[in-house]
């Protein structure tokens, strides 16, 4: 079986982890790539100022998805870009059997809903309240599918705990940048991964952070095992679901403190797997715990990735897609 997965592929990006895994269960998996004209700085932009111009001309960007997923003659696309216009997902379905949406993003972030509109096969949800909502109201084919881990790159490296700092991977929006103010206040040391920050939000306290470079696969792993810990508080729009980063984390080993959702329960236990927190005080109280010393910390490391890699894969999370797809 032929799948095509649209999504923009780059290291460890969510596209490539679903290609990556679905050719290891076996599957003829193909890269689609994302809406828009062949790569470059011109076609991007092109390709954004179609966005601001409307739907219409939005759409016509999304065509070469089309083109490529016949081409390919796919049996099945998996997108997880949620903005594909309903008629595009039409047009995917003429040239495959099966069309779903994996949409890896916080509730806050669902723009025009136009996958709402769209004929899909299946919808699937990190937050069960967003899916059970759109199914139970609206009639739609929507489902339940946290995010996962790739054991391939996610795994323990090096030894925990080697550098006594807490470690953040990934971009730095203002309330992020407003909890790390308050740990650098409060004596925490941190350390930063990712693209940097915006001019705006990169003054104050948040100047003097040792910062890394944008890491992915094995060498994310590395920075998330020899940490303390990882923070990883959460959107603000993320409701009920988890983030990518948890599964990333918990499977390299890393004692993670995770911002408390309803659906933190349903894939790790506390305080034996995850180091959650509902409150700035909680999480100060963490943090001074894996600083003082790394018995805490490595056995909540060892058990969240036993578990995160058993239960919490790709490979799990495609299996019961494709399964729900074809039932």
């Amino acid at each position: 079986m032929r799948v095509g997965v649209v999504g923009p592929i780059y290291d460890d990006s969510f596209a490539e982890n679903v290609v990556v895994t679905l050719q290891q269960m076996g599957y003829d998996a193909v890269s689609l790539g994302s809406p828009g004209l062949p790569v470059g700085k011109l076609s991007a932009k092109v390709t954004e100022l179609a966005r601001r111009f409307g739907a219409e001309a939005e759409q016509l960007t999304q065509r070469a998805v089309v083109a490529r997923a016949a081409r390919a003659r796919c049996d099945v696309v998996i997108s997880i870009l949620h903005g594909l216009m309903p008629d595009i997902v039409a047009a995917l379905k003429d040239v495959s059997d099966k069309v779903c949406l994996w949409y890896p993003d916080a509730v806050a972030n669902v723009g025009r809903m136009a996958m709402a509109a769209a004929p899909y096969d299946a919808l699937f949800f990190k937050d069960s309240w967003l899916a059970q909502r759109l199914r139970d109201v609206y009639g739609l084919p929507a489902h339940y599918l946290p995010e996962a881990c790739n054991p391939t790159w996610h795994r323990p490296i090096g030894d925990y705990g080697r550098e006594p700092h807490i470690v953040v991977v990934g971009s730095v929006y203002p309330t992020r940048a407003r909890l790390l103010e308050r740990l650098i206040r409060d004596g925490v040391p941190l350390k930063i991964h990712g693209n940097g920050l915006p001019r705006w939000l990169a003054g104050g306290a948040l100047a003097d952070v040792p910062r890394g470079a944008y890491i992915a696969r094995e060498e994310k792993a590395a920075a998330f095992r020899r940490a303390r810990g990882v923070l990883n508080n959460l959107h603000p729009g993320e409701m009920v679901g988890v983030n990518c980063r948890l599964f990333e984390a918990a499977a390299s080993g890393g004692a993670v403190l995770c911002e408390r959702r309803d659906g933190l329960g349903d894939v790790f236990d506390e305080p034996s797997e995850v180091l959650a927190f509902s409150s700035y005080d909680e999480l100060l109280g963490h943090c001074r715990t894996l600083l003082a010393g790394p018995d805490v910390g490595r056995a909540v490391g060892a058990a969240a990735s036993e578990r995160a890699r058993h239960e919490h894969s790709y490979e799990r999370r495609l299996t019961a897609m494709l399964g729900e797809l074809h039932a």
